[in-house]
């Protein structure tokens, strides 16, 4: 993992950001995905698809090995 984004409940977000962030999220050439508080992924993004050649509905619900 090269990096992460936090996202804690109760932060002010600013909303404007947030079609920016989709676009990010969809067209970024690495690997991105989205989990829960308990490891388990939510979304990933179709670089993560690409690159890993796991479909989203095959990772949805996966626990990470942390």
């Amino acid at each position: 993992m090269s990096g992460y984004l936090a996202l804690a409940d109760g932060m002010n977000h600013d909303e404007t950001l947030w079609p920016l962030y989709a676009r990010i999220y969809r067209d970024s050439q690495e690997a991105i995905m989205i989990t829960d508080s308990r490891a388990r992924i939510l979304q990933v993004n179709p670089s993560f698809s690409r690159i890993t050649g796991f479909e989203e509905r095959e990772s949805s619900g996966s626990r990470l090995a942390c």
